[in-house]
């Protein structure tokens, strides 16, 4: 048995030897092949990067481009004028208004020195004239029907209260008109503006100042204290 066991020993260091020597070869084999591949696949990657060129990148076209970039706002200095103000249309004039006409009819003229019925004191000199119901200060246009020369004058008087007549104009109103030798002229009136209305301004209203005292009341006299004391009955005495 000692003999057996003796001569089984070696064999088996022989094996262990063989395995552990196997398992070497097989690491080593690995570790190179591993090697290999990782060199391989370095190599291909390599390649790979070198063989693909380099592509740029596609420009635009100008009109492209400017479409796809949003317009930059506009920078405003503070250097820069403020904007013009507009100021509002100006309201139009009012139109003149249209001339009132009257009735055609004669015209007279006279020069007797008097008050006129305004107040003014006459004068034949001023372009002045006397109408029958015309507000004073209206602006007459008198114009002469047969050779059609006109005057314009103030209504400051009364008249004329002669039938047919419908003004009576200054001495220096019918010397423009060319009527004076004849006296007489048949005309046409225009009113060209009525005079303003005057405006009264109201009495000013009389204030008790601040230190003014009101005024005592009556004493009640001795028939209303009768009154009261009887009930109010009327009380003779």
């Amino acid at each position: 048995m000692a003999s057996n066991r003796r001569e089984r020993a070696p064999a088996d260091d022989n094996e262990t030897v063989l395995v552990s020597s196997r398992l070497r070869r097989w690491r080593t084999a690995s570790a190179a092949r591993v090697g290999w591949m990782i060199a391989a696949l370095a190599a291909a990657s390599l390649a790979a990067c070198a063989r693909s060129p380099l592509t740029a990148q596609p420009v635009a076209a100008p009109g492209h481009q400017a479409a796809l970039t949003p317009a930059a706002p506009p920078q405003t200095s503070s250097q820069e004028s403020p904007p013009a103000l507009t100021t509002a249309p100006a309201a139009p004039a009012p139109k003149p208004r249209r001339p009132h006409y009257l009735p055609r009819g004669i015209a007279s003229y006279y020069t007797a020195p008097q008050p006129t019925a305004n107040g003014e004191v006459f004068d034949a000199f001023a372009m002045t004239a006397a109408h029958r119901s015309l507000p004073f200060g209206t602006r007459l246009r008198v114009t002469r029907l047969d050779t059609g020369q006109s005057v314009t004058v103030r209504i400051n008087d009364r008249g004329p209260y002669i039938d047919g007549r419908i003004v009576d104009l200054s001495y220096a109103a019918a010397a423009k008109l060319g009527m004076v030798e004849t006296g007489l002229a048949n005309v046409r009136l225009d009113v060209l503006r009525w005079p303003k209305p005057k405006v009264r301004n109201p009495p000013p209203q009389q204030v008790a100042p601040g230190n003014a005292r009101p005024l005592p009341r009556a004493a009640p006299t001795r028939l209303t204290l009768l009154w009261v004391r009887e009930g109010g009955m009327p009380i003779s005495r």
